[in-house]
């Protein structure tokens, strides 16, 4: 080996070299790979990347669950024939398979009455479940949990504003 190639291999790159790298670099041009598109391939300043939008007519899941419930069936209740929305007919047949006995159905009414339901209860109704109550609820519902504390009845929006 000349001393020529031994200092060229030891010695840093020369200035222009730094700086053509230092450029391409800044630039982009040159680097493509991971989360670096090309140049030519990526979005315009001022353009959208969805310049279409959304197709009309293209509806979101929330539209079609809430056009299929909402469509009209026909029920037949006590030997009258009537239309209603399709989630009223659903309900109509869990609250028939409840009092039959089917502990699901039983089970879905009673947490649709919590979370939904408003229950309308004079002086003479707000009495505790009796103890008998319980019994049957907890033998159809083994995971039935007591709603209100024993002894003591749950406040209403109307008494909570009467006495402020």
């Amino acid at each position: 080996m000349n001393n020529d190639e031994h200092a060229s291999r030891n010695t840093l790159p020369r200035q222009a070299d730094v700086a053509t790298d230092v450029e391409a670099a800044a630039d982009g041009d040159s680097r493509v790979g991971y989360r670096r598109p090309p140049r030519h391939s990526r979005f315009q300043p001022g353009r959208s990347g969805n310049p279409r939008g959304r197709p009309p007519g293209v509806k979101s899941l929330s539209d079609i669950v809430r056009k299929i419930v909402g469509q009209k069936v026909t029920v037949t209740e006590n030997g009258r024939v009537r239309r209603v929305p399709r989630l009223e007919a659903i309900l109509l047949r869990a609250a028939g398979e409840a009092s039959r006995g089917d502990a699901r159905a039983l089970r879905l009414l009673l947490q649709l009455t919590e979370r939904y339901g408003e229950i309308v209860q004079t002086g003479a109704d707000r009495e505790v479940t009796g103890a008998e109550d319980l019994a049957i609820l907890r033998r159809y519902l083994p995971d039935f949990d007591d709603p209100s504390p024993t002894g003591t009845v749950p406040e209403t929006d109307t008494e909570a504003k009467r006495d402020r």
